[in-house]
């Protein structure tokens, strides 16, 4: 099974918010909420930085295999 059959709607919703709060290489992009970063929901943010680091990971595993 694909793993992307595990995910609900919340899932991708989240997965869609940190695809545009990642930013395309100048640095992070778009909070979902009115202001800065220290505006945001800090269960959002948490949940940002931790597949922020969750990708990092994945992307190191690679280089090495």
């Amino acid at each position: 099974m694909h793993p992307l059959h595990l995910l609900d709607d919340e899932d991708m919703a989240l997965i869609r918010l940190w695809d545009a709060w990642r930013g395309g290489g100048q640095g992070p992009g778009h909070l979902p909420a009115a202001g800065g970063m220290l505006d945001q929901p800090a269960a959002t943010m948490e949940s940002l930085h931790l597949m922020a680091a969750t990708a990092a990971r994945m992307r190191r595993n690679r280089k090495d295999n």
